[in-house]
């Protein structure tokens, strides 16, 4: 669209003055927020990674000290570390990338850390995680993003920490091999049995259901969607797995270059970008990364894209569409 402004002057000749419309260009960026820097630090770090420069710049910093949240467009929950005891959050928080700057909306119901998030439509889902005393909960919890407001939803049949989350097709999936949470009578936890966690989330009927297989054997992966296949990153081992929610199976995947856990993944021109984490080496001992991968769905390849400005582990990332206006010229 555009207008025409005519003005008269000194007679009838008429010059129309022509406004150049407004054009909007789009291109998708990557997010990584929080988590522990270099080892020990608590980190309030955001950095931005633009595929178009493979460039790392920083925005602003978080507005507080937090690590085990998962970020999607908000920051939700985590381990507050500002105080001389950490504690589990109910704050949230979202970054206007316009003006970068974070601002606080309305808090979770219940306190949880080490929880996983995700999004459909407008609304995002806050699941599991530990909450007061460190105690191992299966709430579910629904922020609609429109009204500000959260509400509770159908708990989950497990309670679960660091599941693999993703959404698609009016569901929720759920993937997990997590290690039954016991305490001593020192109220310590102790690892004991190993359980499998696989369901779905129906998003619309509020209702959960387990899944059949049992294949995944992932602990502490992030998932990533694409063409309607859940990818299951990793997770103290090197493997990747596909789950395709049409064909309902399982499809193996190339294996990542080391075994990485607590690590992110986020979806970025249709390829999936990971980031950071913890691995264990050689000698059985366990080391924090700065790697920057890239997997190629279509491909099924991976390729390192250098890595991250400093060792990061026990953040989030993200990929937000950045919309830039300029006007054309007449």
């Amino acid at each position: 669209m555009f207008s025409v402004s005519s003005k008269c002057i000194g007679g009838p000749d008429f010059k129309p003055l022509w406004v150049a419309p407004r054009r909007y260009s789009y291109h998708d960026i990557m997010v990584v927020v929080g988590g522990r820097k270099n080892s020990e630090q608590t980190s309030r770090e955001a950095l931005v990674f633009d595929e178009k420069s493979e460039k790392w710049e920083f925005l602003t910093k978080l507005p507080f000290v937090c690590t085990k949240h998962p970020i999607v467009l908000y920051v939700i929950g985590g381990l507050t570390t500002e105080t001389k005891y950490s504690q589990a959050s109910t704050s949230v928080y979202t970054l206007s990338l316009k003006t970068n700057q974070w601002r606080t909306v309305e808090p979770m119901l219940e306190p949880r850390f080490a929880h996983q998030s995700v999004s459909y439509l407008h609304f995002i889902f806050v699941l599991g995680g530990l909450g007061p005393d460190s105690r191992l909960t299966g709430s579910v919890e629904r922020y609609n993003s429109m009204f500000n407001q959260w509400e509770a939803m159908t708990p989950m049949p497990e309670a679960v920490l660091y599941p693999a989350v993703a959404a698609t097709n009016q569901r929720i999936y759920v993937f997990l091999e997590d290690r039954m949470p016991c305490r001593t009578p020192s109220e310590s936890y102790r690892w004991e049995t190993m359980r499998f966690i696989h369901c779905v989330y129906h998003i619309a009927r509020n209702m959960w259901s387990k899944m059949e297989n049992r294949t995944v054997k992932n602990v502490s992966a992030p998932a990533a969607i694409v063409d309607d296949k859940i990818y299951i990153i990793g997770g103290y081992i090197r493997r990747m797995i596909a789950y395709d929610t049409k064909a309902n199976k399982f499809i193996k995947c190339a294996n990542l270059k080391e075994r990485r856990m607590h690590h992110s993944a986020t979806v970025l021109n249709n390829k999936i970008y990971v980031a950071g984490g913890r691995h264990i080496n050689g000698h059985d001992v366990i080391e924090d990364l700065d790697n920057f991968d890239c997997y190629d769905p279509k491909t099924d390849t991976w390729t390192s894209k250098g890595t991250l400005p400093y060792k990061l582990f026990d953040h989030g990332s993200l990929t937000l569409t950045h919309v830039s206006q300029t006007w054309a010229k007449s």
